[in-house]
């Protein structure tokens, strides 16, 4: 074995433990949020907790997801409900193939709620929107209003939701 051959083969675990560590699991979605790597790590944390899921299935390429990306990363609202759930996104090719995540299309945006144990919860979805894709997002006040709906639903979120809700 050569030097060279030597020192790349001694170099490789370093190399992989730093592009591990920069990894930004977020995809712009908001540094603010406990974002889980993967729906897999999801379903593991939200078993464990018993906490609702929030799956935001995206692509790199689509203009209404980098909307909605711009404002829902900053949204004070959705970041403090964002800690009652369990958070994942999944974009390009994350994305599942499993028919439960294409309830009415795989048009994207599209935002699902979903059990602690995976099942999607189907009756949660933006009902100021358009029927066709009940899924899209494309008001943060929308979205905040399902999260909330999720949450009081689940009885997760600490102490006297209507109280809440209000104070933010």
């Amino acid at each position: 074995m050569g030097l060279l051959s030597l020192f790349l083969l001694l170099l490789k675990p370093l190399t992989s433990t730093l592009t591990s560590e920069v990894t930004d699991v977020s995809n712009g979605w908001g540094e603010e949020y406990s974002w889980q790597p993967s729906l897999e790590a999801a379903l593991t944390v939200a078993e464990e907790e018993s906490r609702p899921i929030m799956l935001i299935i995206h692509k790199s390429w689509c203009g209404a997801c980098k909307s909605l990306k711009a404002t829902f990363s900053v949204d004070d609202e959705a970041i403090d409900l964002a800690q009652d759930f369990v958070m994942v996104n999944l974009g390009d090719g994350d994305v599942p193939d499993d028919q439960k995540f294409k309830i009415d299309g795989s048009y994207v945006p599209r935002i699902y709620f979903l059990k602690p144990d995976g099942t999607v919860l189907p009756d949660f979805y933006n009902k100021q929107g358009n029927p066709k894709f009940r899924y899209y997002y494309h008001s943060m006040d929308n979205l905040v209003d399902v999260m909330w709906e999720v949450l009081e639903a689940s009885q997760t979120r600490q102490g006297d939701k209507a109280s809440n809700r209000e104070e933010l």
